[in-house]
């Protein structure tokens, strides 16, 4: 029974088998006319479906020895006269045939905002690398990245106007620590204060400590050191004292404890000179408060020193960390350059190898979209 209906079904006689590949030719090439009219333009469409059609019928009335006749005929010559409609969002490509790549500011719209010199910054890693590095902040802004823009052009912002209050602040502080020292802190009022305690250590006197002009100005008999006395003027007191001779005496003197005097005068007006008359004990007793008062009040054993200088030590202390303030701001500046240069460097070339889109149209394709991944 099996047998007898099958021959019947498929008619697997000769004439039968003839007439089934003869219509499979006929069908396979309108399934593939089909498939590429939809996705072709407007205006080829057309031409192409009337080809196609045309080369299948042919082929069909070639190829086929018996008329087409019954409903299957019917329906094929039905879709071969109708034109399917083009989907909605298809639309015809500006360029010729083949390939067209769009443009980074065609697929955003147009912008106006990256042309130009912003452009070239956005476009170009190593200018944007520059830009950056003059003004922070720039590079950023070409890439429309705000934020960091706002974060690069606020730190230097801040940076120079902490640096600019710091470094005028620690300017002035440094003048009047120097000018504090020169009006209370006197290199003979030091000297005299060497010969009369430690006198018997070094063995100088105090004629011995001055110079020539000193000399010419002390009066034997006068009084302990002759008619010299402090004038707490560096115009008048630092040509007295013949600072060699002052240095032999001080690596000669020590303190009760049995310990040489640790430093020397350092040369007049020089930075050390002015930071070591308030750093070390054994120069306290240079100062103006220390030579007016009572004898024995202050001691440079038991670290017992005038205010002076304490006071002094104070505004070294202030203005030095000012200024070390300033120089961190300076760094913070230049790190801020560095910064935003190589940020803004990197994000272009991050951006140029991560994601490269492009729009490629061929006629007779489909439009599409194509992200190419770079490493």
């Amino acid at each position: 029974m099996v047998f007898t209906i099958m021959p019947r079904v498929f008619n697997f006689t000769k004439s039968g088998f003839s007439a089934h590949i003869r219509s499979l030719r006929t069908i396979i090439p309108l399934l593939i006319a089909f498939s590429v009219i939809p996705v072709m333009p407007d205006a080829v469409q057309a031409k192409s479906t009337a080809d196609a059609t045309g080369t299948v019928t042919a082929k069909a009335i070639e190829n086929t020895s018996e008329p087409a006749a019954g409903p299957v005929a019917e329906t094929v010559a039905e879709m071969l006269t109708e034109t399917p409609p083009a989907p909605p969002s298809l639309r015809l490509s500006p360029a010729l045939p083949g390939p067209r790549h769009v443009s980074y500011s065609e697929l955003n719209g147009g912008d106006s905002w990256n042309s130009g010199f912003m452009h070239t910054l956005a476009t170009n890693p190593g200018y944007a690398f520059l830009a950056s590095a003059v003004v922070p902040g720039l590079g950023q802004a070409a890439n429309r990245q705000w934020w960091k823009t706002a974060l690069f052009v606020a730190v230097e912002a801040a940076a120079i106007g902490v640096y600019i209050h710091r470094e005028n602040r620690g300017r002035d502080g440094e003048r009047y620590y120097e000018r504090f020292g020169n009006k209370n802190w006197s290199v003979v009022a030091y000297a005299q204060y060497l010969v009369t305690n430690h006198g018997d250590e070094h063995g100088k006197s105090f004629q011995q400590l001055l110079t020539d002009d000193g000399k010419s100005q002390y009066v034997d008999g006068a009084g302990p050191f002759g008619g010299i006395n402090p004038a707490f003027d560096i115009a008048i007191d630092w040509a007295l004292i013949d600072i060699t001779q002052l240095r032999i005496a001080e690596r000669n003197s020590f303190y009760a404890t049995g310990f040489a005097f640790s430093h020397d005068l350092p040369d007049y007006g020089s930075q050390q000179y002015y930071e070591l008359m308030s750093k070390y004990f054994q120069f306290g007793p240079g100062w103006q408060e220390w030579f007016v008062n009572e004898p024995g009040r202050f001691n440079i054993d038991t670290g017992t020193m005038p205010e002076q200088f304490w006071y002094h030590a104070q505004i070294g202390f202030d203005f030095n960390d000012d200024l070390s303030v300033a120089r961190n701001m300076l760094t913070l500046l230049v790190t801020n350059h560095f910064i935003a240069a190589f940020d803004a460097f990197f994000t272009q070339k991050l951006r140029a190898a991560r994601m490269q889109p492009t729009a490629s149209m061929e006629y007779g394709l489909r439009p599409t979209i194509g992200m190419q991944l770079r490493f």
